[in-house]
């Protein structure tokens, strides 16, 4: 069975098994955040419904203490999903590969690094030079589209140099254009249309920073349009990251529109940050852990999880 990127993937790779799943079984893959081994541990008691562990360059970055802003070499996932694979088998492994460095050769690496992790999927944004987070509605005039010849080069690197992570192109144009909802579905199209003829991906990420989802939704339906038109063969998989607009409509939904996979980007890291501000601030107001006792979950859940034991989590309150 060959991708959309036109190759044979390496039996049993990470990759393969992510291509079974999104062709095997009618509901989308949900990946959601992990920020570390706790995490990942959690996550495998809930692996029926979260099938892949994100890993965000906002997150990863976080987690060494610096801003997201192409500071990250792909060595700094090395630990994070070594972590995770150490303690979890059961969900899948979803990078976030930034702009894919700075020029192709960079890509190469970052590729042959991402397989040799056991890595089934890493994105590459169409972006260049400093980079802004696509949610910071203040960068505005910062978000820059990459050449498409130079990005198209950066991709089909991606694709020749390993046979087991599956590659996909998020697109910033939506985001870029974000002031202007008919030029950002337009000129996500027009990408798409350049990169299915130059550059093959697996996936086409459409990216999107506003509440309503309708813009998602419309570019779903321009590009099943596009791909009808053109009776273009084993076309690359859609896939959202629906950040800004998740409260308004659901992952079946996405589905439906032909959304094959579903990541909530650093969810788990803002609850995680949220809760972290309650808590101090909990125990500075009455001046002891008296009224956040019952908000806690027992250390025998971490030490369970630690140890790799098969108790449930869900029976505990957390």
């Amino acid at each position: 069975m060959k991708t959309p990127s036109n190759r044979i993937l390496k039996h049993n790779s990470a990759g393969e098994q992510l291509l079974n799943r999104i062709i095997g079984i009618s509901r989308p893959v949900i990946a959601i955040d992990t920020i570390d081994a706790l995490s990942a541990a959690l996550l495998t008691n809930y692996s029926s419904f979260f099938e892949a562990n994100w890993i965000s360059s906002l997150g990863v970055s976080s987690r060494l203490g610096f801003s997201d802003a192409y500071n990250l070499s792909p060595r700094d996932y090395i630990q994070l999903i070594n972590d995770i694979k150490m303690i979890s088998t059961k969900t899948l492994i979803v990078v976030d590969a930034d702009n894919g460095g700075q020029s192709f050769k960079n890509t190469s690496y970052a590729f042959k690094l991402y397989s040799t992790l056991g890595v089934a999927a890493a994105f590459v944004e169409n972006k260049k030079g400093v980079k802004f987070n696509s949610v910071d509605l203040h960068a505005k005039k910062f978000h820059t589209l990459e050449d498409k010849d130079i990005f198209a080069e950066k991709i089909k690197v991606a694709i020749s140099t390993q046979n087991t992570t599956l590659v996909g192109i998020r697109l910033e144009d939506g985001i870029v254009n974000h002031s202007d909802e008919e030029k950002a579905v337009k000129f996500s199209i027009d990408s798409v249309a350049y990169f299915i003829e130059h550059s093959k991906p697996d996936f086409f990420l459409f990216h999107w920073n506003k509440e309503s989802p309708a813009i998602p939704q419309r570019f779903a339906k321009k590009y099943r349009d596009y791909i009808k038109k053109l009776n273009i063969k084993n076309p690359p998989y859609l896939v959202c990251i629906p950040t800004t607009y998740s409260k308004n409509i659901t992952n079946r939904k996405l589905y439906e529109c032909g959304y094959n996979i579903i990541i909530y980007g650093n969810a788990l890291l803002r609850v995680q940050t949220q809760a972290i501000c309650e808590a101090l601030e909990n125990i500075k107001r009455n001046d002891s852990l008296k009224k956040l006792e019952e908000k806690m979950s027992p250390t025998k859940l971490i030490l369970d999880l630690m140890e790799k034991r098969k108790e449930n989590s869900e029976q505990y309150k957390i």
